[in-house]
């Protein structure tokens, strides 16, 4: 009977996974991460155009970002009397493009279209549209991606309906006041909670202060509703599951291997060997190479490229500029890189500095506190982590409990004007409009972030530039062209992708979240393993 193996995302870009595995023998259905594809998000949309929540998935269907399958969309978002058309419509528009693409009806009488999504990690390419799927589907992650999750849409402003992975809100037909009709148009449900969704956890429960953290709602006019998250026990939908950590630039990223009728499906998420937790992936190797998977889904971001770097250079390279700024000293990295975050922490410690973050770092922190309490530093006990109070004409509800709770670590642009030195700033790009409060020219910019990849990002490099040259701040690391021995990649190089998948030596690759995918066909060539080459919509199937 045999497997089926679908990918709706990731095949030839970077992110956007959306895999589907199907065994026949067992009627189990997993999807293998649900996430954003942003290259094809940003051919139709961008921060000021966005698609529209009052019509549902219809947007994202007619945009090509969800595929057209019946049944796998939650009830509130396709409720429209159009949606069931659209989503026809959109099945024939594929099949003209690619004929052997597969859009079957996902409906099941009695449970839900799939048995689960494993999600790998919580960045969005991975993550991002979890939100929409039917609100009976689980979640399969670690704790720490479950923490991230939330704790992302809890300090997200306003009501961004793609990204509702760990709750949301349900959407009503809007109603015409005047004379009483339903519109074509939905809108959330006035004064209905927050949905929580159904999350197993790969590794035991965190304590008290997590599942306060879990079951606190985003804005406590509406409520939440929703059941602790529980451990993964058992097979799901008839399928053994096992999660297996890897180091990544976000904490909390799995791989996956699934037992099915045809041997072990393995899926690598994001991974690398270069960062502070490479035993994790070198583990995840040594497992994956006894069982040796029938077919293994791994990554290929970085195929082609064997560009080295670090973290510990990152700490070396980035501790040798903080000790020879004496004045104001900022540091930019990438948002949710707490392991970044951390290695400042470090270096601020090591400098005589105290670093000080924004809102949603300090929010997000307390949150992985309670999750990792052995991993993650206690923002509420640490005096070396502050908290910037920039000023706002208002604050979300968190964020003003937030400030209220930690006055006594808030530290505002006079203070940091008076005594630079005694602090190391945690603002990004989207933070620099700061630095006009503290008023100070000079000092030191560390950019420890990746270089542009796109025009935009590299618009958003040159505007930096201009604010660098403007406060007269020194910068440290390249975001336009390479990354200057201050940043290092969340993934493996190509030939630590070839040495991985020689050793874990499964029957067949599929390689995915890559734009090379060729990479891996002329490397893998006269070798016993086979590569198969996936292309969107259309089923592998392996017996």
């Amino acid at each position: 009977m045999g497997i089926s193996i679908t990918c709706y995302g990731g095949v030839g870009q970077i992110g956007g996974n959306k895999v589907l595995l199907e065994d026949a023998a067992t009627g189990g259905r997993l999807f293998l991460d649900f996430g954003t594809s942003f290259g094809d998000w940003g051919r139709y949309y961008e921060e000021y155009l966005k698609p529209r929540s009052g019509t549902g998935i219809i947007d994202l269907l007619e945009t090509g970002l969800l595929p057209p399958l019946v049944g796998l969309y939650r009830s509130d978002l396709t409720q429209l009397p159009e949606a069931p058309a659209r989503l026809a419509r959109n099945v024939g528009r594929w099949a003209a493009r690619a004929p052997a693409a597969r859009f079957p009806s996902l409906e099941r009488a009695g449970r839900p279209p799939v048995d689960a999504v494993l999600l790998s990690h919580a960045h969005l390419d991975h993550s991002g549209y979890v939100g929409l799927l039917d609100a009976r589907v689980p979640v399969v992650a670690h704790p720490l991606t479950a923490t991230i999750a939330k704790a992302m849409q809890d300090t997200s402003g306003g009501s961004d309906f793609e990204r509702e992975v760990a709750f949301h809100s349900e959407k009503v037909q809007l109603v015409d006041k005047a004379t009483g009709a339903p519109r074509d148009y939905l809108t959330s449900e006035r004064g209905g909670p927050y949905v929580l969704r159904h999350f197993l956890l790969t590794e035991p429960a965190p304590g008290t202060a997590w599942q306060e953290f879990w079951q606190a709602a985003k804005t406590r006019k509406k409520g939440i509703q929703g059941g602790l998250p529980q451990p993964l026990a058992g097979p799901v939908g008839g399928l053994p599951v096992e999660a297996l950590p890897v180091d990544h630039s976000i904490l909390g990223a799995v791989a996956f291997v699934v037992e099915t009728s045809v041997g072990p499906v393995a899926y690598t998420g994001d991974l690398r060997f270069h960062g502070g937790g490479r035993a994790l992936t070198e583990r995840m190797r040594d497992t994956l190479a006894g069982r040796r998977p029938t077919v293994l889904l791994g990554e290929g971001t970085r195929a082609g490229s064997d560009r080295l770097g670090s973290e510990e250079e990152v700490y070396r390279n980035a501790i040798k500029e903080a000790r020879a700024e004496p004045g104001l000293l900022v540091a930019d990295f990438a948002p949710r890189n707490v392991e970044r975050l951390l290695t400042f922490l470090s270096i601020a410690k090591e400098v005589g500095r105290a670093l000080v973050v924004l809102d949603k770092d300090a929010y997000l922190l307390k949150a992985m506190h309670a999750a990792a309490p052995d991993r993650i530093p206690d923002f509420a006990a640490d005096d070396r982590i502050l908290l910037y109070d920039d000023p706002r004409a208002s604050l979300q509800g968190w964020q003003g409990r937030q400030r209220r709770d930690y006055a006594h670590k808030q530290v505002g642009a006079a203070r940091v004007r008076q005594a630079p030195d005694d602090y190391l700033l945690s603002f990004s790009y989207w933070d620099l409009k700061n630095l006009i409060d503290i008023g100070r020219e000079g000092g030191t910019y560390i950019y420890s972030n990746s270089e542009a990849h796109n025009e935009e990002q590299e618009l958003d490099a040159r505007r930096l530039l201009h604010w660098l040259r403007r406060f007269e701040l020194r910068l440290a690391g390249d975001p336009q062209g390479g990354e200057g021995g201050l940043h290092c990649s969340g993934h493996a190089t190509g030939q630590d992708l070839l040495d991985l998948y020689r050793s874990i030596h499964p029957r067949y690759l599929v390689p995915i979240h890559t734009e090379d995918p060729s990479f891996f066909v002329q490397h893998f060539q006269g070798s016993d393993i086979q590569v198969r080459l996936p292309e969107y919509g259309v089923p592998l199937r392996f017996d």
